[in-house]
């Protein structure tokens, strides 16, 4: 074992080897398992799941995924929009991408990435959206956060004045009780991880937020016209 590596048993009996390869001073605020646990995915991978949208056997592809480098971890940057997602939710939770407007806004709302969500996190969101749909509800971000509330998990027994952050997850509000966890408790999900990437335009403007540039004071920068 080297001198950056660690063993941690995580809540459930769950025991990851831990490496830090990050070294962005920016993301000093993550914590040591989504920072230290690698991919254990490989090719020849037998379970290995990457169907992570539905379409038929001729059209193109919107979306693909890669395995991450050796040293790169959930929390890395990945190039060509690329960003990291948990194998489970795709596999497990059946879910597909495109991201719907309603999980793009609990996405930005909370400033977090997909991989920054727990599993079940993920599951609360499908549910939702499905109750909606089977009761003919908009499901708009005021009646979704009524329902849930935000539950960061921290890093226990850190001597830092911050505490860094782990995963983000939703918990129903005290007074509602209207969905039950998919498992109690998501097991083997944090090293079961690729990147997903968008190929084409319409997964791109799915993912991508278009902001207009700004000139140096901070203004709108407009052509002749006053066109953004």
């Amino acid at each position: 074992m080297s001198d950056n590596e660690e063993v941690v048993e995580s809540q459930g009996a769950e025991k990851y080897g831990l490496f830090d390869t990050i070294t962005d001073p920016e993301l000093d605020w993550v914590g040591p398992e989504p920072r230290g646990i690698a991919s254990v995915l490989t090719p020849d991978d037998p379970k290995l799941h990457t169907a992570v949208e539905r379409r038929r056997r001729n059209d193109q592809a919107n979306w693909s995924t890669y395995l991450p480098d050796e040293d790169q971890r959930v929390c890395s940057s990945f190039d060509g929009h690329g960003f990291a997602m948990y194998e489970f939710v795709f596999k497990e939770l059946m879910f597909s991408l495109p991201f719907s407007p309603l999980m793009i806004g609990v996405l930005r709302t909370l400033r977090v990435a997909p991989s920054q969500l727990h599993p079940n996190s993920w599951e609360f969101i499908l549910a939702f959206e499905h109750l909606c749909a089977n009761r003919a509800v908009r499901p708009t971000l005021p009646l979704f956060f009524r329902i849930f509330k935000i539950q960061r998990k921290t890093t226990r027994g850190e001597d830092r004045a911050v505490p860094r952050q782990n995963w983000v997850s939703l918990k129903q509000q005290d007074d509602v009780r209207l969905f039950k966890m998919f498992a109690d408790s998501v097991r083997h999900f944090k090293e079961r991880y690729y990147i997903v990437r968008p190929e084409s335009p319409a997964a791109r403007d799915n993912l991508l937020e278009r902001r207009p540039a700004l000139d140096d004071n901070g203004v709108v920068c407009r052509d002749a016209a006053g066109s953004v």
